[in-house]
């Protein structure tokens, strides 16, 4: 495989007469891409690269909080109106259910109710009430009181955060599926398009490939989850989601996110927690939240840069791939949408390893590194002290715990051989290795190649078989790096398709 002597810059495109109602012009402009045509062949690439400018797909605002002077809750509603989705009328059914929501928050006290009472609040009151009701919801959230103490106020530090995605995202991601369509519906190849005007008269999904799988990006739930979770088992924020993007709320501490014993029937079910494995707790400063979620939206922002980049899809022809492109999208998705479910299996540990295993499989096909390389000690310790030195230290209060987590738990693993497996190379190696035999053994434990038979005995017979459950927290580790250098993931897509 060959690579190109300098970076690509543009990639052709091919688009139908009827593409964006005729005006593909219109579409470039929405989405936020520099078109030009050579010689009847059209080349395009984004605004950001043809400006030499960052990308600005995805923005964080402080609207309330430390270090923010005037409170900004009228954005808000300016942001919501700007997409033209929002609805000005709140449902009956809706409305019904934040009544209740709010009676039953009231009655308890209770902080779950209360925090999923100002959440719903966040995800479905009317754009141009917005402002009053955040504002509402963030002094509630502020004046609660510690209790059997109502002078401390453990919330004091509070902040409110829109997370804003701008619509040429979207616009930007839906042209794999609207040319693979093309590629794929013989119709349409043909020249006939009255079918596919039928379903757009009615309103119907015309270009739904892979729909399902991506509707992360209309809310960004997917991928603010697991910032959400990032100090997990405790929690230190919540978010509402609208077409926009979300409306985040920082505690500015953390509370516990689960109760000690079962917390509801399905928790009597024999399953196996974690036991009296302990970590310390972050010490937040007052910044740390609201850093926090800057440093992870300005992430976003460069990854989405990347991934929503025609030109990093382009074959050694310089042709734009759809199919690439959208299973690079779909991938991603992924990716962030299992750690943000694998964060939430606190009380058991084996379906939070399966988890695990498969993220780790994700991640090789985004970083095009193994899993024995992905978990390599000396490999993830200087991806690690990496990260210690790019995120500021309020910010990483919140954003490191779990990727040392991790790093610690690797080294737990090593210390498990206790025959001499010196026929495996070092420690670390070995380590790494088992960790692969273990991903393998999703399907069953066993080496199926003959090849690989005597290390997987060796393997199997020289561990002790005690497995760390915060080894999952890798992956964590692997998210930080992928949002803190995504031009190693432009890397890895170009250079994986170049010919």
């Amino acid at each position: 495989m060959s690579l190109q002597s300098s970076p690509r810059t543009f990639v052709t495109i091919e688009v139908p007469p009827w593409f964006w109602g005729g005006k593909s012009r219109g579409y470039f402009s929405a989405a936020g891409l520099h078109a030009r045509d050579v010689d009847g062949v059209i080349r395009i690439r984004t605004d950001e690269s043809y400006h030499r400018t960052r990308p600005s797909l995805v923005t964080e605002q402080t609207i309330a909080g430390p270090g923010q002077g005037k409170p900004a809750f009228a954005d808000l509603a300016t942001a919501a109106a700007r997409t033209g989705f929002e609805s000005g009328v709140l449902e009956p059914a809706t409305a019904k259910e934040l009544d209740e929501l709010g009676r039953r928050a009231a009655a308890s006290g209770d902080l779950v109710d209360r925090f999923e009472h100002l959440r719903l609040i966040a995800s479905v009151v009317p754009h141009d009430q917005l402002p009053d009701h955040i504002e509402h919801a963030y002094r509630l959230l502020t004046s609660i009181t510690l209790e059997g103490d109502p002078s401390v106020l453990p919330f004091a530090h509070a902040g409110v955060h829109l997370v804003q995605r701008d619509p040429m995202l979207l616009h930007r991601t839906k042209l794999p599926a609207v040319l693979l369509r093309l590629r794929y519906d013989e119709k349409l190849r043909s020249g006939q398009t009255h079918h596919l005007s039928e379903l757009l008269t009615e309103h119907k999904p015309a270009f739904a490939s892979g729909q399902d799988m991506l509707r992360g990006l209309y809310l960004l739930d997917d991928y603010i989850g697991p910032l959400l979770g990032s100090l997990t088992p405790g929690v230190w924020g919540f978010a509402g989601h609208r077409s926009f993007g979300a409306i985040l709320f920082s505690l500015g501490t953390t509370v516990a996110g689960t109760r000690r014993g079962p917390a509801e029937m399905l928790h009597l079910l024999p399953h196996l927690g974690r036991g009296t494995t302990t970590w310390s707790q972050s010490q937040l400063a007052a910044s740390s939240c609201g850093d926090a979620v800057r440093w992870w939206a300005n992430g976003l922002n460069e990854f989405f840069g990347v991934l929503s980049d025609p030109v990093a899809f382009a074959d050694a022809s310089d042709t734009y791939d759809p199919a690439a492109h959208h299973q690079a999208l779909m991938t991603a998705e992924q990716l962030f949408a299992r750690v943000a479910s694998m964060l939430t299996l606190h009380r058991d540990v084996r379906a939070q390893m399966v988890l695990f295993f498969t993220i780790m499989d994700t991640l090789e096909r985004m970083t095009g590194k193994p899993i024995d390389t992905l978990c390599e000690l000396t490999h993830v310790q200087k991806l690690f002290a990496g990260l210690q030195q790019s995120i500021p230290s309020p910010a990483a209060a919140v954003l490191l715990p779990l990727a040392e987590r991790g790093v610690v738990a690797l080294e737990d693993l090593q210390k498990g051989f206790f025959l001499d497996a010196a026929a495996l190379g070092t420690a670390e190696r070995a380590a790494a290795r088992y960790v692969k035999l273990l991903r393998n053994a999703t399907h069953g434990h066993g080496a199926k190649k003959a090849g690989s038979v005597q290390e997987t005995n060796l393997l199997l017979a020289a561990h002790n078989g005690e497995v760390p459950p915060d080894l999952a927290m890798l992956v964590f580790l692997h998210m930080l790096v992928l949002l803190a250098h995504p031009h190693d993931v432009r890397r890895h897509l170009s250079h994986g398709r170049s010919g």
